[in-house]
């Protein structure tokens, strides 16, 4: 199993990892990326089986990410989780159409993020 997670801040990451930890995930299956344009180019060079990713972030935001996953990689169908500070009706359509399967709000509980995770992974 890999997760990618995405955020622009540090201390965001290090709550998603210490989450995933645990919840029995391993290090070594946590790979992090503080935007969407290295997280894209993460995605494209190893397998992940689920990707956490924050919305509002610099050079390329979570929906871009997600709309660049389902159109451009080998893996379309990777389950995507993205988070935000504020959904706007906008930003959910949008995220809902680029294939995101859950829209989580910020801040983030580790028991909403497990039901989420388990549910995907455990499919």
């Amino acid at each position: 199993m890999k997760i990618l997670v995405v955020d622009d801040q540090l201390s965001n990451r290090a709550v998603i990892t210490r989450f995933l930890l645990s919840m029995d995930i391993q290090e070594r299956e946590i790979v992090q990326r503080w935007d969407g344009v290295s997280a894209f180019q993460a995605f494209t060079e190893q397998e992940f089986d689920l990707v956490i990713t924050d919305n509002d972030m610099p050079h390329m935001s979570g929906i871009e990410l997600a709309e660049a996953i389902r159109a451009y990689s080998e893996r379309p169908n990777t389950p995507i989780i993205m988070m935000s500070g504020a959904w706007s009706a906008e930003n959910s359509k949008r995220a809902s159409g680029a294939g995101v399967v859950e829209q989580l709000t910020k801040p983030l509980s580790r028991e909403r993020l497990a039901v989420f995770v388990n549910k995907l992974l455990m499919k």
